[in-house]
């Protein structure tokens, strides 16, 4: 059982680590050296001349906190005190040898302190102060007993206390005054330290009540024996005033029991009027007399000697009045103090062996009671330190019981959790394995997939792939990235944003327009992530700048990445070069028109021609030949439909198609649809039953796509309808989605189910030989979807085979009302019979005609020879000529010319001919722009030539203004 409260050696800054302050701090070691004579000079009485003091309480907690150096320090400043005060040469030398012996046996020997005291004492300390005290100052046995007893004790409970204080320190300073690396007090200890305090109280606490009522019992003895003699004496001497005078030396020799009793009768000055035996009170050396109860006093000489020493000396003595005596006041008597400090002594002597055999005695059972009430938790403590091993190995422990109750059921207990907690290991073991494998596998695969990555991103050569931040700072520049731009990975990774590569105005451009869009600004690099905070992604053509300066065009996809929570942790930018691309584009575009003014310039010839010859404008034709050209129209019309529809769909695939949103009414757009395709009815046999619709009805379309959809809708109902059907057109308005529905119903063949999924497919035809019997290119419903989405509606359609079809249009309404406006006259592909018979005006309008194909000039002059006289100009030189020169009501102008563009003439013509109507009639495509800036315009082979010349007559009568056709090529 140890009690460990240090591990300082000799460092005098031991103390300081101890108490948390700075290394080479000396005042906690200068306080306990100062401390220990204070604890000399406080004593506490347990006997008469019997004291405890307090100076090894210091050197003990200095020992114990400071080290040896310092607690012989204060064995030597306590020892000097005492020595001093109280005249005990040998303390010093006791002090300093306790030190040491009790240091050496608490630091090297493990002993606990308090047993480390009292084996010094025992062993040591005892026979030391016996020989100083008896032989060497040459005290009696008694007193030699009592200082040695009385010493032995104190050193003892000074032990306890000062164990007592450290426990207390640590425990108000929470462990600060102890390293890290100091023992702690265990349980044994504090079991012990209780055990012994209890004791030491329980003993030291009777002993010294018994020792005070010893010393007032024998006082009081001597009070009453002195008290009983000077009453007789007093009454002798009364008796004596009355009766015959009898001598006073008389009275004091018959009233004196004992030799050793002092006998004195005083006047009342005061003065002895007859002594017998000894009265030290009277001597002349004087002394102190000290009151004590029932009339005793105590006399003390005035002398250096010990105050024992003093009492033995001194004496007990009563003063007792004598009344109605003339010339006596008092009578003292008096006793030797000796014999009752002797018998007083004595009994202390009694009294402290048996303190001693009680704190010695106590001392020791105390070590064995703690050893035995904790030696279960000692052994369940030292089996438990190698609990952790045996837990981790599988191993299950078995920890030892005990005769205590409480302590086997801990044993128990532990033993059935240590045991949990193996098996609990053993599984969290297999776990960890299989986790550590998983791990294992998981990391391999990591490894393998960024090798993966790697070598995708090092491969993809052709394209860039830029990874950056959040704030834009690239993080990856793969191989594709430096070919592509000439800059390395090394340059550009965690230096650079891709605002280095971008050119700042086309930034500045795309930042302004993303702002119109978010409603909020949007600049720097910002201008590439904006539209990614949704999770989808932005692809925009950017201009990319080469490291030499270069710049070429590239197609930019930026998309955020989302780590697993959800978070962006930054973008990834995959740019391919489209520079190829852009140049297809426009070798494309360039062949586009090439194709829309080289190809339907000849195919309006055609088709005019065809149409004037089976309308015999040009003059009869014979019976036998009318087939052939009817044959030769409908396949002109056929071709002339297939190139309008490929022409549309490249425009809508390269995204060119304009388109005019605005409000229209419905009714309006419905009747006119109907109208411009009942002539193809008629042709089939087919009626067209539109069923009335609300005039306030209006939606927000293009006028000429939703008459486009309209038309492809139409014809395709008349073309599979049979002789003598109708097809019904309706509109039903859906106020809650704000939409309105547009139905075209037919009661043809119907649709093949397995054809249902092809139906808006590019060249899907459901029988290849309806082409052949029904006409069409497989191309009108594809370019319907196409229009109706655009204008933000859907196309959807129900057919059952044998009995129909519904298409339907659903369109946004507009969300307000349109007043009715007149329906302008309309350029569309269609017949209307022309009069050949109308008379020839008696003055023909002139026309100048700008075409560079002579023939499309030759058929519509042939169309217009007796309404028009029209002047031709093949190119801009000669249209300014006879622009300048001549006054025209109207003129055709054609776009593409040899040396030019029509727009060019439009300055001319504002000049020389203010009042002259312009008509386009071209193969290109117009702008919403241009067409803003002419009467009408048509585009070739998709208007047919009686069309034409009825369309230019109305413009030359003064009819509102002609909208264009603008269907795109």
């Amino acid at each position: 059982m140890n009690l460990f409260v240090t591990a300082a050696g000799t460092d005098m800054n031991g103390i300081a680590a101890r108490f948390g302050a700075p290394p080479g701090s000396l005042w906690p070691s200068v306080l306990l050296v100062l401390v220990a004579p204070l604890g000399n000079l406080l004593h506490v009485p347990i006997l008469f001349d019997v004291y405890l003091i307090f100076g090894s309480t210091a050197a003990m907690l200095a020992l114990m906190m400071a080290g040896m150096p310092t607690a012989v320090l204060a064995a030597i400043t306590a020892g000097a005190v005492t020595g001093f005060l109280w005249s005990h040469p040998y303390v010093l030398i006791n002090g300093i040898l306790e030190v040491l012996v009790v240091g050496f046996l608490h630091r090297h020997w493990r002993q606990n302190l308090i047993i480390a005291s009292m084996l010094y004492w025992l062993v040591f300390g005892i026979p030391f102060i016996a020989f100083c005290y008896y032989y060497q100052l040459g005290n009696e046995a008694t007193t030699t007993g009592l200082i040695v007893l009385k010493q032995s004790l104190n050193g003892v409970l000074n032990a306890i206390l000062a164990t007592l204080i450290f426990i207390a320190v640590q425990a108000i300073s929470g462990n600060r005054a102890s390293p890290s690396n100091t023992p702690k007090l265990a349980v044994t200890d504090t079991v012990f330290i209780t055990l012994v305090l209890g004791i030491a109280i329980a003993g030291t606490t009777p002993i010294a009540i018994e020792g005070h009522r010893d010393q007032d019992v024998q006082e009081s003895f001597v009070s009453q024996r002195l008290n009983q003699q000077a009453d007789l004496l007093a009454e002798r001497l009364q008796r004596n005033a009355r009766q015959n005078r009898i001598p006073l030396d008389q009275y004091l020799r018959q009233s004196q029991t004992s030799p050793d009793l002092g006998l004195a009768i005083l006047d009342q000055q005061g003065e002895p009027l007859a002594r017998q035996g000894s009265v030290k009170s009277l001597g002349l050396n004087g002394g102190t007399t000290m009151p004590r109860e029932d009339g005793l006093s105590l006399w003390l000489p005035d002398d250096a000697r010990h105050a024992l020493q003093r009492w033995q000396a001194g004496a007990y003595n009563v003063r007792h009045p004598v009344h109605d005596t003339p010339g006596i006041a008092e009578v003292i008597l008096e006793l030797p103090a000796a014999p009752l400090v002797e018998r007083i002594r004595t009994n202390q002597l009694r009294l402290l062996v048996c303190l001693f055999a009680i704190v010695m005695c106590g001392t020791v059972a105390a070590w064995f009671l703690s050893a035995l009430l904790t030696r279960p938790l000692v052994k369940l403590t030292k089996h438990s330190q190698d609990l952790t091993h045996r837990i981790t190995t599988g191993q299950r422990p078995q920890l030892p019981g005990s005769l205590f109750r409480e302590y086997n059921n801990l044993a128990s207990t532990l033993n059935d959790v240590s045991g949990a907690l193996g098996e609990a290991f053993q599984s969290l073991s297999e776990t960890r394995d299989a986790l550590a494998q998983r791990v294992d596998d998981q990391t391999r695969e990591i490894t393998n997939t960024s090798i993966l990555l790697d070598s995708v991103l090092n491969a993809a050569t052709e394209v860039s792939i830029i990874a950056t931040d959040t704030d834009g700072i690239i993080t990856i520049f793969n191989r594709g990235a430096e070919q592509m731009l000439g800059y390395s990975a090394s340059q550009m990774v965690g230096r650079c944003t891709p605002t280095l590569i971008h050119d700042p105005q086309e930034m500045q451009l795309r930042g302004q327009e993303l702002s119109d869009q978010l409603g909020r600004p949007v600049a720097g690099f910002d201008v590439f992530t904006a539209r990614t905070a949704d999770g989808h992604a932005d692809i925009h053509d950017w201009t990319y700048i080469h490291r030499d300066g270069r710049r070429f065009p590239v197609s930019l996809i930026v998309t955020a990445i989302i780590d697993g929570e959800g978070k962006t942790t930054g973008y990834v930018g995959v740019a391919l070069d489209i520079s190829e691309r852009k140049r297809m584009d426009k070798l494309k575009d360039e062949f586009i028109s090439t194709v829309s003014h080289e190809l339907r310039t000849p195919l309006t010839s055609i088709s005019g021609s065809l149409s004037l010859l089976l309308n015999e404008t040009v003059g009869k034709i014979p019976p036998a030949l009318k087939p052939m050209l009817t044959i030769a129209d409908k396949n002109a019309t056929r071709l002339i439909h297939l190139v309008n529809d490929l022409l549309d769909l490249q425009k809508i695939a390269s995204g060119k198609m304009e388109f005019q949103i605005t409000p229209h009414p419905l009714d309006q757009l419905l009747s006119e649809a109907v109208e411009q395709n009942r002539p193809y009815g008629q042709e089939r046999r087919v009626s067209i039953d539109l069923e009335p619709c609300a005039t306030d009805i209006t939606v927000n379309v293009d006028r000429e796509r939703l008459l486009q959809v309209m038309a492809n809708l139409l014809s395709n109902a008349i073309k599979f309808s049979s002789e003598d059907a109708a097809v019904e057109v309706r509109a039903n308005v859906n106020p809650a989605t704000g939409n309105v529905t547009v139905e075209v119903e037919d009661h043809g063949c119907g649709i093949p189910s397995q054809f249902h999924s092809r139906v808006f497919q590019r060249f899907a035809q459901a029988d290849a030989s309806d082409t052949r019997s029904k006409g069409g290119t497989g191309l009108g419903l594809a370019i319907t979807r196409e229009l109706v989405e655009r204008m933000g509606g859907q196309v959807s359609f129900h057919s059952e085979e044998g009995r129909g079809s519904t298409f339907r249009v659903v369109l946004p309404l507009s969300s307000a009302p349109q007043s009715t406006v007149a329906t302008p006259v309309q350029a569309i592909s269609g017949r209307a019979s022309v009069d050949s018979s109308t008379e020839e005006p008696p003055e023909r309008p002139l026309v100048l005609h700008v075409e560079d194909d002579q023939d499309l000039h030759s058929v519509i002059r042939t169309a217009t020879a007796h309404r028009f006289e029209l002047i031709w100009a093949a190119n801009l030189e000669e249209a300014r000529e006879h622009v300048q020169n001549l006054n025209f009501q109207l003129i055709i102008l054609d776009i593409g010319l040899p040396d030019g563009s029509g727009w060019q003439l439009l300055p001319d013509m504002s000049l020389h001919q203010p009042e002259a109507h312009i008509v386009i009639l071209s193969g290109k495509s117009l702008d919403s722009n241009q067409l803003d800036q002419v009467e009408a315009t048509f585009t070739k082979s998709q208007t047919s030539m009686d069309v034409l010349v009825t369309s230019l007559e109305a413009c030359l009568e003064q009819r509102p203004k002609l909208e264009s056709d603008r269907r795109s090529d």
